[in-house]
């Protein structure tokens, strides 16, 4: 098996808080280097609790955008745990169990790809690392996808509609939607919604049909996307990223006490 490949953080996108004012202080940074290169990891180096950091995170994202409501029973704060019990679905009324409440594999997918418009960007609390070898925390660039596919196949992706299922968790009174797959900004980086599973072409499109089966056929190989090093996804760091921008995955969970917190959030005015 070849050495898998890691992802490096650019220069200007790792930063240290000595405190909590120190971490808000920084903001402007975080910002640009959000912008710039999609993504901006913060070491906490101070003492508190959990909740202090997860609350300099939630300040974070305050200052950066707006913060987004995850579901109807989770609210800002989604934590990536083991839950089995899951939640009650406000659509089915039924248990629901998020992949993210479970120790499996997730593959490649963006945040709230079934909603109307996803959040741009998302940040993570890392709380407890899985610390025995699983839950390798994974991104693929946008730009790396495009590169790859053949441009008739980016072309449909851009501008024929594909059905999206909300997921019951997710579930706030819509359950699909009709949308692109891949947005080319003419002032920025390609844009992507995709989550497998709930992405489907319609049967009778067979351009449709092909451009997906090309599109998984990519995300399905080996050496696809960069492993992020246990090094930089440890104990109290927070990690924002450009939700959209990336793909991201994970590999199945083995240290069953692994926790993260997630806010997702919408850019201000100068990304929206």
């Amino acid at each position: 098996k070849k050495p898998e490949k890691t992802f490096s953080f650019p220069p200007g996108t790792t930063f240290r808080a000595w405190s909590k004012d120190e971490g808000l202080a920084q903001v402007s940074l975080y910002r640009e280097a959000l912008y710039k290169h999609g993504v901006a990891k913060i070491q906490c180096e101070f003492g508190g609790t959990i909740e202090d950091k997860s609350a300099l995170l939630l300040e974070i994202v305050e200052a950066l955008g707006k913060a987004d409501t995850h579901s109807a029973t989770e609210g800002a704060l989604w934590d990536i745990k083991n839950k089995p019990e899951g939640v009650i679905s406000k659509g089915t009324g039924q248990k629901a169990v998020a992949i993210s409440h479970t120790l499996d594999e997730f593959s490649w997918h963006i945040d709230g790809s079934f909603e109307e418009k996803p959040t741009r960007f998302f940040g993570f609390h890392i709380i407890h690392p899985d610390k025995q070898g699983g839950g390798v925390f994974r991104l693929l660039p946008v730009a790396d996808i495009v590169a790859a596919l053949p441009p008739d196949v980016t072309e449909i992706l851009a501008t024929k509609e594909f059905n999206i299922k909300v997921p019951p968790e997710f579930f706030k009174g819509v359950h699909t939607l009709r949308k692109p797959l891949l947005e080319r900004p003419a002032n920025g980086p390609a844009l992507i919604r995709y989550r497998k599973g709930v992405t489907t072409a319609d049967e009778n499109d067979k351009e449709a049909v092909r451009a997906i089966r090309v599109l998984e056929s990519l995300l399905g190989k080996e050496d696809t996307g960069f492993a992020v090093p246990a090094e930089h996804f440890k104990e109290d760091t927070l990690l924002l990223l450009d939700n959209r921008r990336f793909l991201h995955s994970r590999t199945a969970i083995r240290d069953p006490n692994r926790w993260l917190r997630r806010v997702r959030f919408h850019a201000d005015s100068a990304a929206a």
